[in-house]
C-alpha cells in the first residue's frame, strides 16, 4: 500500500513537472485519467526505474533525469540548513493535531523557500 502512494506521488509530480501528451496537460481531465495515460505510455522498465530517489531521464517521453529524494515528513531534509522536526513516531506520540499541522504548514513553507533559493542560484 505504502509502494502504491509512492509511486502515485511520484506519478502525479512527473505529470505536473514533466507532462508531454496532451491527455497529460489537459487540467479538466482528472488526475486518475492523466496517470492511467501516462503509464499506458510508460514500459515495465522505465516504470520500476522511476521508483529510485534518483531517477533516470525517459528521452522518448522528454523526461529528464531528477532526484526527488526530500520525503519531509519530519523536515526538508538533504538540501542545506534547514529545520528538522522528531521522527514521525514521536510527533504521533504527541496526539497534538493542531502542532502537527502547524509543523506541516512549517515545512511546506520551508520546502518552497528551498525550491526558490536552488532555482534562484
Amino acid at each position: 500500500m505504502i509502494k502504491n502512494f509512492i509511486f502515485s506521488s511520484l506519478l502525479f509530480l512527473t505529470i505536473k513537472l514533466f507532462a508531454q501528451s496532451p491527455a497529460d496537460l489537459n487540467p479538466e481531465l482528472l488526475l486518475k485519467t492523466r496517470v492511467q495515460n501516462l503509464l499506458g505510455r510508460m514500459t515495465l522498465e522505465e516504470k520500476a526505474s522511476q521508483i529510485n530517489n534518483t531517477s533516470p531521464a525517459i528521452d522518448r517521453l522528454n523526461m529528464p533525469a531528477y532526484n526527488w529524494w526530500n520525503e519531509a515528513l519530519h523536515g526538508v531534509a538533504r538540501a542545506g540548513l534547514a529545520t528538522s522536526f522528531p521522527q514521525p513516531i514521536a510527533l504521533a506520540a504527541t496526539f497534538n493535531n493542531a502542532a502537527i499541522y502547524k509543523m506541516g504548514v512549517m515545512i511546506s513553507d520551508e520546502a518552497r523557500a528551498k525550491y526558490h533559493q536552488f532555482i534562484k542560484n
